[in-house]
């Protein structure tokens, strides 16, 4: 019985011992892994020499990433946006003004990250927030917008007037982007290009950056990911999907929590062959489009056929945009399908996600197969190249984004 008492009394103290260290080891491996590949941009956190030092430091970081912390920062607009804003490095970017389209559900405080790194005053963006999303994130980044608004009286930026309830591979998805590109095709006269990102990415690379690989785009749409489909994807869009009927006990997808837990179903009901014939194509969500092609996805009469056939199928989002940039239509409306821009298209990525079965091991945690990332992942992230990183979760890491815009903007 002894025996027993000390063997659980030495696990409980070799347990404590490795939690309170966690955080100084995974400063030091992060360390050792930039000296490896010869990174020298540091954030605050990799600066950390004890492990008081740096439990302290989390301890603070969790504070400051906080929605209380956030809405009271938001009381003074000017010292808060003076406080988070990103500097601008060149001119240039003011030539080639962008629109973005925000979507989120959750997580004010990465949100309000995301959107410090990639506001520019001559910029437009559309927040589109789930409708079932807590009436206290709704109220926070309402709050947010009209600081922006007060600061920049100027600017274009706004919650998106239509709701709509996300829901996860739904098609609520690809709706929530197309509504706010409505409304800044109707807002903005100015902007060149059109780029989704979601609230939980942060940018790999800055404004300016990004601007400069659009300016040398040579194809009449931008940077869409598309590619051919693989065996079985086709179970997407093979049969109708619904959303769980609103009026079953525990299914109603207004819940909080939703945008998860009630996604669509197969039913019986076979799909209609896709429309004009087409190959539907499969990419990433994340796109940047010329003016010019968002006018054809949301006014042409090809692309509305295209949306309404997509309503009832599964991860529209990673099918719309794909096949519509492969498809041409000539002054006498007879439409062909052409692939010879693909390589164009994919010429850079606009979003990257470490997928659990094709990366390495996720320091952060894994949940429906992508990682989730943490600081430990930091050297991995920066490995990539590509416009944003998905994903990050404030509750589970709110240093891993600090120490990324330390890396990309070189602030904390």
């Amino acid at each position: 019985m002894i025996l027993l008492l000390l063997a659980m009394l030495l696990t409980m103290a070799l347990v404590s011992y490795k939690a309170k260290h966690k955080c100084i080891r995974d400063v030091n491996s992060v360390n050792e892994e930039f000296e490896k590949f010869g990174l020298d941009k540091k954030c605050e956190k990799l600066q950390l020499n004890s492990a008081e030092e740096c439990n302290a430091f989390e301890e603070n970081s969790k504070m400051t990433s906080s929605e209380e912390y956030l809405d009271l920062q938001l009381d003074d607009c000017a010292q808060y946006i003076e406080n988070t804003k990103v500097k601008h490095t060149s001119i240039n970017e003011k030539d080639l003004p962008l629109a973005f389209s925000l979507i989120a559900h959750r997580d004010a405080s990465q949100l309000s990250k995301l959107i410090s790194a990639i506001f520019r005053p001559w910029n437009s963006y559309c927040l589109q927030l789930d409708s079932k999303a807590d009436p206290k994130f709704i109220k926070l980044m309402t709050k947010l917008v009209q600081c922006y608004n007060t600061v920049y009286p100027n600017a274009t930026i706004f919650l998106s007037e239509r709701q709509i309830s996300v829901v996860w591979e739904h098609i609520s998805l690809l709706e929530g982007d197309l509504a706010c590109l409505e409304q800044l095709e109707k807002r903005n006269s100015e902007w060149k290009y059109f780029v989704n990102v979601a609230g939980s990415e942060y940018p790999l690379i800055t404004n300016h950056q990004l601007v400069e690989k659009l300016a040398a785009v040579k194809n009449r749409i931008g940077f869409v990911h598309s590619m051919f489909p693989w065996a079985g994807v086709e179970s997407r869009w093979k049969y109708s999907h619904q959303l769980p009927d609103n009026t079953a006990q525990g299914t109603a997808t207004s819940l909080f929590g939703g945008y998860y837990k009630y996604g669509p179903y197969k039913t019986d009901h076979l799909k209609a062959a896709p429309p004009f014939n087409l190959t539907i194509m499969v990419g990433v969500k994340n796109v940047a489009i010329t003016r010019e092609f968002a006018h054809f996805v949301l006014f042409s009469k090809t692309a509305k056929v295209v949306r309404d056939w997509f309503q009832d199928t599964i991860v529209a989002e990673e099918h719309f945009f794909a096949t519509l940039a492969t498809i041409q239509v000539d002054g006498d409306g007879n439409l062909r399908q052409e692939f010879h821009q693909l390589e164009q298209l994919n010429s850079f990525s606009m979003r990257k996600t470490l997928w659990h079965d094709k990366s390495r091991t996720c320091q952060g945690k894994v949940k429906r197969e992508i990682c989730n990332l943490a600081f430990g992942d930091l050297t991995h992230i920066l490995e990539h190249n590509a416009f944003v990183m998905n994903k990050f979760d404030t509750k589970l890491d709110p240093t891993v984004v600090d120490c990324l815009r330390y890396s990309v903007y070189g602030i904390g």
